[in-house]
């Protein structure tokens, strides 16, 4: 379960996020920090199909989405990839839908249905324009529904080990940037969002491929990192909330109709 960070739960300003916290309040496990937050929800998963690995995440057993069928009270799912939404239908899943992610608030795939948790798990880095996908995704944000982010951390220690080592980048080609905590905090707050949580996530869903051979040093750097500095962990989560100005501009809406 999820533990209180210990402090008031909205940053109001990114230098706030430089803030030294409990360490063990920081570091999650990233799929059970999401499960936990999504358990009796109604979610909407963006990017569900995690496309191109669809196929081999199934295999494997560890596809978000599929997690998260297991908790969710009703879930749908968003992609952009046919082929990838395809393949998740073939094994059994529903309420799903092929879109732009980037411009989700302007073909705004399932209207009108209700959510609780809007979970964006390794999108926004795949993204031109994340700031769009930010703006867009507000209209899901409606009567307390929260946006869940998760994406790779700019100061990953094992990342930045294997290029120091190997002279080339561990990075996926699909990736356009990536973020620290202060940068991210600064992008949500841009786009008129309250940060509501903010946590790291150490590798752990890489374990099979980091904890054997020449690699295992990448995998006991993430493993120091996440247990003393954080802040060079492999990723980041922000559990996110409409600011005060969208919440009025929600009820002046609400009010016109």
């Amino acid at each position: 379960m999820r533990q209180p960070l210990g402090r008031p739960t909205r940053v109001a300003r990114p230098e706030v996020a430089e803030r030294v916290e409990p360490w063990q309040s920081m570091t999650v496990h990233r799929m059970d920090y999401i499960a936990d937050v999504c358990s009796g929800k109604r979610v909407l998963h963006v990017g569900c199909a995690d496309d191109p690995q669809t196929i081999e995440k199934l295999r494997r057993g560890n596809l978000l989405h599929r997690r998260l069928s297991e908790v969710a009270q009703t879930l749908y799912g968003v992609d952009s990839s046919g082929d990838a939404i395809e393949t998740l239908r073939a094994v059994g899943f529903d309420n799903l839908a092929v879109a732009d992610i980037e411009a989700i608030g302007t073909g705004r795939p399932f209207k009108g249905v209700a959510f609780d948790v809007v979970v964006a798990g390794e999108v926004i880095e795949h993204l031109s324009n994340p700031g769009l996908f930010l703006e867009g995704v507000k209209q899901y944000l409606r009567n307390g529904c929260r946006l869940l982010v998760t994406t790779v951390n700019a100061y990953c220690a094992h990342r930045f080990l294997y290029t120091l080592l190997r002279d080339r980048e561990s990075v996926s080609p699909d990736h356009t940037m990536y973020f620290s905590r202060r940068t991210l905090v600064e992008l949500a707050m841009r786009h008129g969002y309250a940060i509501e949580e903010l946590r790291f996530y150490a590798a752990d869903e890489y374990e099979e491929h980091l904890n054997r051979g020449r690699f295992r040093v990448l995998w006991w750097t993430d493993r120091l990192a996440a247990r003393w500095r954080p802040v060079l962990a492999e990723g980041l989560v922000a559990l996110l909330a409409l600011g005060h100005e969208d919440v009025a501009e929600e009820r002046s809406g609400d009010g016109v109709r």
